[in-house]
């Protein structure tokens, strides 16, 4: 999922996109340029509900991706829209 993948962002990278964090949810917020130059743009905003004995995840897209353009290439990018649900012991 494209958000996991932010993880591995330096602390020069990690205000873009912008992450805001509210207790078990983080909204990661596009309109900016990272260092790389990879374009950000939407939302995507990830919950965690934890129970006794295992958790549920959810991820809502709302136009969230990215994309980079090389010298004298075609941008290359994705965008999710949708939401994906996982469930763990």
């Amino acid at each position: 999922m494209l958000v996991a993948d932010l993880s591995h962002q330096s602390d020069a990278e990690a205000n873009c996109p912008e992450v805001i964090t509210e207790d078990s949810k983080k909204t990661y917020k596009g309109g900016c340029t990272d260092k790389s130059g990879r374009t950000w743009f939407g939302t995507a905003i990830t919950e965690e509900f934890s129970q006794e004995t295992s958790s549920l995840g959810l991820i809502r897209y709302e136009g969230f991706g990215s994309e980079f353009r090389q010298a004298r290439s075609s941008p290359t990018g994705s965008c999710f829209p949708g939401t994906a649900h996982a469930r763990g012991r």
